[in-house]
């Protein structure tokens, strides 16, 4: 028996490895009779062939050819002008409805700790709360919130991280 590595050389045509499958029949591979593509004008298509039918007189699939000189169409012109909303920062802190928080009670807890912070919207959400300010006042709020105690409980304020999808 040979080493791993040696009696590796070119194998003469009808030598070596079989492409038959278990029971005998021919494995599906490159250019057997079954889905075999063949060159046509430039362009592949696919023939669609049964085991047994020989392939020229198989059904082929004809290929679509598309105009690329058409214009595109601008999709940006079609859609109605939208407002120019104001620029806006996130801010992430931790208390939400499980800690008994609604809009209104965010919303007094900031004005408290940081009262020349201007809240342009609330979120709050079970765990959390999000808050949207001045892109030039997200480190002040920061700031602010930190590490301040509200009701025995330690906040957490950082910036909002990306949404994933």
């Amino acid at each position: 028996m040979p080493a791993r590595g040696e009696g590796r050389g070119k194998r003469e045509e009808g030598e070596g490895r079989s492409r038959r499958g278990r029971r005998g029949e021919e494995r599906g591979g490159r250019g057997d009779g079954n889905g075999e593509r063949r060159e046509r004008r430039g362009r592949s298509e696919r023939v669609d062939a049964s085991p047994g039918q020989p392939a020229a007189e198989a059904t082929t699939t004809p290929t679509v050819e598309v105009d690329a000189t058409a214009p595109a169409v601008d999709v940006e012109a079609n859609r109605p002008e939208r407002e120019q909303q104001p620029p806006k920062a996130r801010v992430y802190v931790t208390l939400g409805q499980k800690d008994g928080a609604d809009e209104a009670k965010v919303r007094a807890a900031v004005t408290s700790l940081a009262p020349e912070l201007e809240l342009l919207s609330v979120d709050v959400r079970p765990s959390a709360s999000f808050l949207e300010v001045k892109p030039e006042q997200l480190d002040a709020a920061i700031a602010a919130l930190n590490g301040k105690e509200l009701d025995g409980k330690a906040l957490t304020a950082e910036k909002a991280r990306k949404r994933r999808r």
